[in-house]
């Protein structure tokens, strides 16, 4: 099962915090979802989820 790579969550960090991203656009399912949130709450801006596949449960979480 794909998990989030720290690699990927500092890369997705950088590149936002060098933009100065207003908010992060989290789109596919699964583990690319998860690097987009955690990053937006580390970073402090919000994140936007497009959901790809009907199996994603991020669609009815909380956070």
């Amino acid at each position: 099962m794909p998990s989030i790579s720290v690699e990927s969550l500092e890369h997705v960090k950088n590149v936002s915090s060098a933009k100065k991203a207003k908010f992060i656009l989290g789109v596919g399912g699964g583990s690319l979802i998860d690097t987009a949130k955690v990053a937006s709450f580390e970073l402090g801006i919000p994140f936007i989820s497009v959901p790809t596949i009907a199996s994603h449960e991020g669609i009815a979480s909380l956070y």
